[in-house]
Parts: structure tokens; sequence; C-alpha cells
């Protein structure tokens, strides 16, 4: 007696895998986007992610995969059939781009803040800085080694894979005090002049500060009466603001 027998033999799921674009960090890499797995052929079956070969460990977020390395596709097939193939993610670090502000100074100085203090402990990954006016980068900063306006400017750090990273940083010139000196009236000896008189200094700005009074153009000698000067001659007014910048200036003493 001879009968017939029926021999099924199913296909494997085609499986076609196109590595995704390498991305910079923060970003993640989507592994169930369309061209990871373009041109696969899964006979009415499905796909599924792993984090190892023998797809035995889910990989738990791939549409949102956050670390480079290895991961695994599977296919199965309408009829149970499985194929596996590996796909790598490439998560490129950001730069890390640690700020410290520069120390304020008194206008009109300047500050760099291409200085290296200014970006000491970063890691550019080998690449570079460039220095802009704007948080987004668009509009470059023209003289960062010599900025002579107080406020906030930006540092962007670029990779040598390209990937970017950019940090406020903060510049503060402070002014100058503003010193007006008017010469004080002539006195007949043995009148005494007072330096001290608001006359002398009306019209001045100190932006917090205050003055003192001395008898050479350095500001190294004190002048000990100021509110009774006794002895006509060159005097020094010196302005000294809140933030410690300096405008030192001539005051004329007459006594005949």
């Amino acid at each position: 007696l001879t009968k017939p027998v029926t021999v099924t033999i199913n296909p494997l799921p085609i499986l076609t895998i196109t590595d995704p674009s390498a991305v910079c960090s923060p970003s993640t890499v989507n592994l169930t986007a369309a061209a990871v797995t373009a041109g696969s052929n899964l006979f009415g079956g499905s796909l599924s992610y792993w984090t190892d070969a023998g797809a035995t460990i889910a990989l738990g977020t791939p549409a949102a995969v956050t670390t480079g390395g290895t991961y695994y596709i599977k296919a199965t097939s309408g009829s149970g059939c499985t194929a596996i193939k590996p796909v790598t993610v490439t998560i490129n670090p950001a730069p890390i781009l640690i700020i410290t502000n520069p120390t304020a100074v008194c206008a009109p100085s300047t500050i760099d803040i291409t200085a290296a203090a200014v970006t000491s402990g970063s890691t550019l990954y080998g690449g570079s800085l460039s220095y802009w006016t704007d948080a987004a980068a668009t509009i470059a900063l023209a003289s960062p080694a010599a900025v002579a306006t107080s406020g906030t400017y930006y540092i962007k750090a670029t990779s040598g894979i390209g990937c970017t990273t950019i940090a406020s940083v903060t510049v503060t010139i402070n002014p100058l005090p503003i010193l007006t000196i008017t010469d004080p009236a002539g006195v007949c000896s043995p009148g005494t002049v007072n330096l001290t008189a608001a006359a002398v200094t009306s019209g001045s700005n100190l932006f917090g500060g205050s003055l003192s009074y001395w008898t050479d153009v350095a500001g190294t000698i004190v002048l000990a009466t100021p509110t009774a000067v006794t002895t006509g001659g060159t005097y020094y007014i010196k302005a000294t603001s809140g933030t410690g910048c300096v405008t030192i200036k001539s005051v004329t003493v007459t006594i005949n």
C-alpha cells in the first residue's frame, strides 16, 4: 500500500539590517525605524529586539536606545521560523564643556574668554572651541580674546566627529568711577581749603564707592588734613568704586 506524505519546509525570514546613522549624545537611536530593516521579508511575521545574540534578554526601549553597542533583531515569520542578526548603534559623546567665569576687570581693560582657565577641565574629544554672542551660536563674537563689554556670551565646543555642546560665560567689566573736579576758590593765608567739600567733586559718580585724598599722583602718600589744607599746590583725589575700580585726578589749591 502506497500513501502520499507531505513535506513542508517553511522559509526563514529574510532579515536585512542597515546600521542606523550615528548620533550625538544625548540623542537616542530608534531601532524600530523602517530604514533599519528595509529590504527584509518577514513572511507575515514580526520583529523583536534583544540585547544578546541568543535573543533571551529583551531590549527595553528599542525605539529610544541611549547607549552605543551591538544589539540584536529577531525576525519571526508567520510560521514561526526565526532569523537573528546584529545591529550596531553608535552614540558619540558630546564634548564636556566646563566654564569658569573670568575674573571681573575695570574698564577700559578687556577680558580674554579664549584663556585656558575659562574652559579648564573640559573634554573636547579632539575638537575645538568657538565663541558666539547668542545661545544658538549663530552670531560670531568678533573679538573673544578682548571682550570689552559686560554681558553673557557663549562658547561652543565641537568634537572631532562633529558633536557639539554650548555653554554660557559671563563677562563682567566694571565701570571706572566718574570723577569730576572743580578746583576750590583761592583763599588768603592763614585761611585753609577743604578738599572734601561737595562742590569740589560735584557731578561725580562713584558707583557706590568713596573718595580719598593724596599728595602724589600714584595715590601712595596720604594727605593728612584734606579738610584743612594749609599749603597751596597740586593734590590728588582718588575715587574708588564699590567694585574696586579707581580713578585719580588732580586738584589745585591756591592759598595767597
